[in-house]
């Protein structure tokens, strides 16, 4: 008996190892397959600049500085500053675009939607879904984010630790979280593929402010699987986006008029705003001449 107990044992502990060698790679491959992501011609990830999506050509970033960020900034590729709410881009001139754990941060999330149906024909969007939230929260995360009924539901949080559940249930739902996330990541994830229009809801509520103070002192950067962090940094040496040039695609945040450019700056035509340059990349966050 104690011979097939420990046979038993053996094969459980070699499946479940198995099982997570191979959702590490699921996890790390899992940003090179999207729904309805057919057409590559140009592709963009707004706010991407911990980790950009392989394929994006152009990465929209808010912070130059580490805070909100689990990985430190990635500058490899065409590179924007500029708010996810007034994005510097033509209308339509993007195949595909991709938001990847941005949502949850932003104060206005129906905007920031908004311009990303304005830019590009299909996208992608992911986020904690609110199993993952309650179970590990993060106090830079303002929303609870989950798909209903093939809807995007925006829920604001009323706190940063804010629970969906009594503190009784919460250690259960803790322990559910940390195994799920082991064995299947994915399926703490909200996931969610739009063509032409995205359907989302912005559920009523008062979004909780974030302590700036908090942000500035607490930068951690997480600590990515040896196995997993190898994959990714392969992926990245094998596809590497073609360089574009970034001038013929901009255009003004504020109006969405068309841009003059220098060496250092570029001007509207229609509204006569100017914008700088910041680490050799256009800086659309506040224009020079802000009058």
């Amino acid at each position: 008996m104690n011979i097939i107990i420990k046979l038993v044992n053996f094969l459980q502990s070699l499946f479940l190892k198995t099982l997570r060698f191979f959702a590490l790679i699921q996890s790390a491959v899992r940003r090179l397959e999207y729904p309805e992501f057919k057409n590559r011609r140009l592709v963009i990830d707004v706010g991407g600049g911990g980790l950009p999506n392989p394929y994006a050509h152009v990465v929209v970033e808010a912070f130059p500085s580490d805070k909100e960020r689990a990985t430190k900034l990635r500058l490899d590729r065409q590179t924007v500053w500029a708010y996810a709410e007034n994005l510097p881009f033509k209308d339509q001139i993007f195949s595909y675009s991709i938001m990847s754990h941005v949502l949850e941060h932003l104060y206005k999330p129906g905007e920031a939607l908004k311009e990303l149906e304005r830019i590009s024909a299909a996208g992608y969007i992911e986020t904690p879904n609110t199993l993952f939230e309650t179970a590990v929260s993060h106090f830079y995360h303002v929303s609870f984010c989950d798909v209903i009924c093939d809807q995007l539901i925006i829920r604001p949080k009323k706190t940063w630790d804010e629970k969906i559940v009594s503190t009784p249930l919460l250690e259960q739902i803790t322990d559910y979280f940390n195994i799920v996330n082991h064995y299947f990541p994915n399926k703490n994830l909200t996931r969610f593929g739009w063509v032409e229009k995205i359907n989302y809801k912005v559920l009523e509520g008062r979004f909780f402010e974030k302590n700036e103070e908090i942000l500035n002192q607490n930068i951690v950067y997480s600590t990515r699987n040896p196995i997993k962090r190898i994959i990714i940094e392969a992926i990245y040496k094998i596809l590497s986006p073609k360089k574009i040039k970034i001038e013929s695609i901009l255009a003004c945040p504020i109006c969405k008029g068309e841009l003059m450019f220098s060496n250092v700056t570029c001007t509207c035509k229609t509204c006569a705003k100017t914008y700088g340059k910041l680490m050799e990349f256009y800086d659309f966050r506040q224009p020079l001449n802000n009058y």
